[in-house]
């Protein structure tokens, strides 16, 4: 059994993956297993996966296109490592990321979920931009914004398991709920490192789009404050979620 499961989804990424996947190989920490799962993609990018001769990749390839939340949770069903590293099929892990991630969790047993700073690029690999903040302890901050990058994130497989992974009905914030369940019992951590080059698409949040996230943001928060924590003082964090939502709804309609 190798410690850690690098779990890549990948749908129509053919510009991308070989470089996603080629960062998590020249990794410095060796002991991981690589499972990609193709979420139905209609362009090369099962065939660029396939290219590959690594015996650490494990290649699933979804019969249709299921959608990431779906995806994921078939690849963490075949994952059998200690801990869980996302990945996305469009970013770049640095070379130390496996390395440093796995000691601070094996430094820190009282943390269940590490993530890190990323640097942003755009599709032709240009620095952009930063984002993300540190946090040495991961407290109440989780119910103003999700401290986490996803694809940033190494977490321990037993805790994932233990939340009943992603849940497949929270769209868009699947992510965001599997931290809230987890970090109801266990400790989080956000690195000051920048393990992770994220890829930004232009043109990918309209206004409308911007209020479903925001809309689902919402419904995730609610369901961790009464169903989750069981803690009516922490619906206080729902305000500022719930003005926000409400101006961007009123901007709209005005225009």
């Amino acid at each position: 059994m190798s410690r850690v499961s690098v779990v890549m989804p990948v749908y129509n990424c053919e510009q991308f993956v070989r470089e996603a996947v080629d960062s998590i190989l020249v990794q410095t920490f060796w002991d991981f297993e690589f499972i990609i799962v193709d979420d139905g993609s209609t362009d090369r990018s099962a065939e660029i996966v396939n290219s590959f001769s690594d015996h650490r990749i494990q290649f699933i390839k979804n019969g249709e296109n299921l959608g990431i939340t779906k995806t994921l949770n078939a690849g963490l069903k075949t994952a059998s490592g200690e801990f869980i590293c996302r990945m996305d099929a469009d970013d770049i892990s640095s070379p130390n990321r496996l390395a440093e991630q796995v000691a601070f969790l094996d430094r820190h047993p009282e943390c269940a979920i590490v993530g890190s700073r990323s640097i942003l690029i755009d599709s032709n690999g240009k620095e952009i931009g930063y984002e993300g903040d540190s946090y040495p302890v991961v407290g109440l901050v989780k119910f103003i914004r999700n401290p986490f990058i996803h694809s940033s994130v190494i977490v321990r497989a037993s805790a994932v398991r233990s939340a009943g992974m992603y849940d497949e009905t929270k769209m868009h914030n699947e992510d965001y709920d599997l931290w809230l369940k987890i970090l109801k019992s266990s400790g989080g951590a956000v690195v000051p490192d920048y393990f992770i080059r994220r890829r930004i698409h232009p043109g990918s949040i309209t206004s409308s789009k911007e209020l479903e996230l925001i809309r689902h943001r919402i419904g995730t928060l609610f369901s961790a404050v009464f169903f989750e924590y069981k803690n009516p003082f922490l619906a206080l964090f729902l305000f500022r979620p719930v003005l926000s939502f409400c101006y961007r709804w009123l901007k709209n309609i005005v225009r």
